[in-house]
């Protein structure tokens, strides 16, 4: 972990009046989990603000993540106010502003009627933002992507599963990763073309819904996190993203660091619902079409 003094110097070249209201000792530092890079929290005693400030380093990010991409994505966002913002970006870090949850989510409150209620209309949000869809076309065109993603994701992934198998503890994480294994041949490839060839609703998505990606703040608002999947994909992979990922708890303390809970899988009526809100949301604010004709997802 970086020492206290680098973190100081870091802090001060982004904060012009940092280093007038506090000193090294002053500070608090500790690491937060991430799985694609470092993310410190650091915290001042002193009476400077914001007194909690996050700083994610960029060295040890996932090989299918574009890193200009990224970076550009998440100014936008912060730019629109859509979720975390940013004080300051580097090629070797960025200075976020630290956003305090009420609640940590899990597998059972992402089946809460109102949570679920609150992450449809975040996500419909972020699916047509016009701004964001735009900067994304820049570094992946529509008529591109399925191929990049492919390239990206099946390359890289079926490199590193048998890897990841070998490390794993238990019989039962072993079974997850070879079934999902099993999902990366030609016949998935063909398919996943298939259906985004058809599709009428490619839209900016976040590609990497789970619990440790949503925030529940005070406003009662849920908002997204980590942005470095963002591409276009079909707005149902989203939610179905959230309807599978609800059941994976990525907290779990040994490698593969996650764990199965079935138990919280979203029944038919869970779905249906947050389909629905989904789609109120979609009609109230961005569907241009007929309002008597439904817009399937």
């Amino acid at each position: 972990m970086q020492s206290t003094h680098e973190v100081y110097n870091i802090l001060s070249n982004c904060f012009p009046t940092f280093s007038s209201t506090c000193q090294p000792a002053d500070l608090s530092i500790s690491k937060c989990q991430s799985w694609s890079n470092k993310l410190l929290l650091v915290q001042t005693s002193t009476q400077f603000q914001p007194n909690k400030i996050l700083i994610r380093f960029f060295g040890n990010v996932s090989k299918v993540v574009e890193k200009e991409k990224e970076r550009r994505m998440f100014s936008e966002i912060s730019r629109l106010n859509f979720g975390i913002s940013q004080y300051s970006c580097t090629e070797y870090y960025r200075i976020e502003k630290y956003l305090e949850p009420t609640t940590s989510l899990s597998g059972l409150l992402m089946k809460e009627p109102k949570i679920i209620s609150y992450f449809a209309q975040s996500l419909c949000d972020l699916h047509y933002n016009e701004d964001l869809n735009k900067a994304l076309a820049e570094y992946s065109p529509i008529s591109a992507f399925a191929n990049k993603a492919l390239e990206k994701w099946g390359g890289c992934i079926i490199k590193e599963v048998p890897n990841w198998i070998q490390q794993c503890k238990t019989e039962q994480q072993r079974e997850i990763l070879n079934q999902y294994k099993g999902l990366l041949n030609p016949e998935f490839e063909s398919y996943y073309k298939k259906t985004v060839s058809f599709c009428s609703n490619l839209v900016c998505s976040h590609n990497d819904i789970h619990a440790g990606n949503l925030l529940l703040l005070d406003n009662a608002k849920v908002i997204l996190i980590d942005f470095e999947y963002m591409n276009f994909n079909p707005r149902a992979l989203d939610l179905g993203t959230y309807a599978s990922e609800i059941c994976c708890n990525y907290g779990y303390p040994v490698f593969p660091l996650f764990s199965h809970e079935e138990e919280y899988r979203l029944t038919d009526a869970e779905i249906e619902f947050l389909c629905s809100e989904y789609l109120k949301c979609y009609h109230a604010k961005y569907y241009k079409g007929d309002a008597n004709k439904a817009s399937p997802l």
